[in-house]
């Protein structure tokens, strides 16, 4: 995953992701989501890495359920990575970041949701993102992560 996110290799990604499709993609498949949508990076640290991890892994999925991708999540804020930063700091860190598109907010109503994020370690980054899903009308949300990490 490091590699995939932090060194360029979006292919080797793109190769774990599908492998981990192969095997519970019928999980995914299960949930039946309308909508797939990931967590957006600020503007100045995508562009500085090239891309965003976690639109390359909702991409994945969205080809393998054959379904939308919702790109109208935006980070307003640049904050600091959450890396390094504990439970309380990174709720504290992370509030008030995310925003819709006003004009795709109507695309979200009565919708079933994936909300994609790379690396799941408290929640704090997916809760922030999801409350504003809730709030623009989705009926269902569910997350995927493809990485685990502990504090």
């Amino acid at each position: 995953m490091h590699q995939f996110k932090y060194k360029g290799k979006t292919g080797l990604g793109r190769e774990i992701i599908r492998e981990y499709l192969k095997r519970y993609g019928k999980n995914i498949e299960d949930f039946s989501p309308d909508i797939v949508t990931f967590i957006p990076l600020h503007p100045y640290r995508e562009w500085k890495r090239g891309y965003n991890q976690s639109y390359i892994i909702a991409e994945e999925i969205s080809k393998f359920l054959k379904t939308k991708i919702y790109t109208g999540i935006r980070r307003i804020k640049n904050t600091k990575q959450q890396v390094g930063l504990n439970k309380k700091e990174r709720r504290k860190n992370i509030k008030g970041v995310f925003a819709l598109r006003k004009k795709s907010k109507e695309c979200l109503k009565y919708k079933k949701i994936l909300l994609v994020d790379d690396v799941f370690t408290t929640g704090a980054t997916s809760e922030e993102c999801g409350n504003i899903l809730k709030k623009a009308g989705a009926r269902e949300l569910a997350l995927f992560t493809i990485s685990r990490r502990h504090l």
